[in-house]
């Protein structure tokens, strides 16, 4: 294990110490005085700014260095919440503007942080175990985050500014973790004019030639199917405490379901790792969604509220699993060059989804409730089924197609 993967685990550990996760929309309400609309308003805006945001900073990584793009999402992290405190009550306006603030730090950070443990990796001739060190990783940020969340709870009921104040800190030892990954004999090699020079070369020809795959097309198909549905299961998350309090759940149980999805999330990536061993990435995908969608259509007829729960959890176990599949693909399929920009895009492509399914899921369920809500969303994940089944069935024909020409 070198230096340089130390600290970036150390790096993952401080970041994922997030202790207002979960909880700061309540800070928001109770705290800043906002209106429900208004905090509505604060997630849209977040949202909406991450979409805008998420190209820009990309190219910015792979332009500048992941280590840079990173260290400058961190710090804006830290001045963030520090903002969110000094705000007086009633200042709707500069706190959305805070809401931009955090999206564009996660823009930096968004595809950066994977693209640079993979090229610590491959620097190391170890790329190929990208996937089960990834897995990993992300099992101890989910598990650190639970108990963030629950820490912060604690916290939450004695003293607002001390949860904020925890955040920053552990903000600031990601920024100093992080300092010490930066590579300063690779900096002096390129100058200021050359990264402009750099910079004007930049085009999406680039991007597309970077991939290192046959059958474009397809490839380029399942990555925006797989944002679509990434993008709809997010939101699906987000909206369980509106779904689950519709189901007449508790406050407290709902409280703990958030808490508990993140501990039980680093066994989802455990598993798509492992099964990873026995099946292929294909033949999981569509298991894994014919199971979802049983599983969204089975939802609206449970009564039991403690089913329900068991339900909801199973269904939000699932994505995660098939990200770190997809993600692996992506990583094992382009070149260094571009490679946080293609994840900023994939990103985006995620954030616009989200933002679609976040309108028009809550127009569907203000009109229509939340069962019919769940069954549309599980017509939805059947339906993405049978087109990946149908586009796998066409880079076959197209495999098959290229054979007999090579044999002619």
């Amino acid at each position: 294990m070198s230096k340089k993967f130390k600290i970036f685990i150390l790096y993952k550990i401080f970041s994922s110490l997030i202790f207002t996760r979960g909880i700061f929309l309540l800070f928001l309400l109770q705290e800043k005085n906002m209106t429900f609309l208004e905090v509505s308003t604060y997630q849209a805006i977040f949202f909406i700014s991450t979409t805008l945001f998420e190209m820009p900073t990309g190219v910015i990584g792979d332009k500048f260095g992941k280590v840079n793009s990173l260290l400058i999402g961190s710090v804006l992290l830290t001045l963030q919440p520090i903002l969110v405190l000094l705000m007086p009550s009633g200042n709707v306006l500069l706190l959305f503007g805070c809401a931009a603030l955090q999206a564009l730090a996660y823009t930096f950070i968004s595809g950066s942080d994977g693209a640079l443990l993979f090229e610590i990796l491959e620097s190391e001739d170890n790329k190929e175990r990208y996937l089960s060190i990834n897995a990993r990783l992300l099992s101890l940020s989910s598990i650190i985050l639970g108990g963030a969340i629950l820490i912060g709870g604690i916290i939450s009921n004695y003293s607002w500014h001390g949860v904020y104040l925890l955040t920053i800190f552990t903000n600031l030892m990601s920024c100093l973790a992080l300092l010490f990954l930066r590579d300063k004999s690779v900096q002096k090699e390129t100058s200021f004019s050359d990264d402009i020079v750099a910079v004007k070369k930049f085009h999406f020809k680039n991007i597309i030639n970077s991939f290192q795959v046959s059958h474009l097309y397809f490839f380029f198909a399942f990555l925006v199917g797989f944002c679509i549905l990434d993008g709809l299961f997010a939101t699906y998350f987000n909206l369980n405490q509106i779904i689950l309090e519709d189901f007449k759940i508790e406050n407290a149980w709902i409280g703990t379901f958030f808490s508990a999805l993140y501990f039980i999330s680093a066994l989802s990536y455990q598993l798509g790792a492992a099964l990873h061993h026995y099946f292929t990435t294909k033949k999981i995908m569509v298991m894994t969604l014919i199971g979802m969608a049983g599983l969204f259509l089975v939802l609206p007829l449970t009564t039991n509220k403690l089913v329900v729960l068991i339900i909801s959890i199973s269904i939000c176990f699932f994505p995660e699993m098939l990200y770190i599949l997809v993600d692996n693909i992506i990583q094992e399929n382009m070149t260094s060059d571009y490679r946080a920009t293609i994840l900023s895009i994939i990103s985006l492509i995620t954030s616009l989804s989200s933002s679609f399914f976040y309108v028009f899921l809550g127009f569907f369920h203000q009109n229509y409730g939340s069962k019919l809500m769940i069954d549309l969303i599980g017509i939805f994940v059947l339906l993405s089924v049978v087109c990946f089944c149908v586009m796998n069935s066409q880079i076959r024909v197209a495999i098959k197609e290229e054979t007999k020409d090579e044999k002619m």
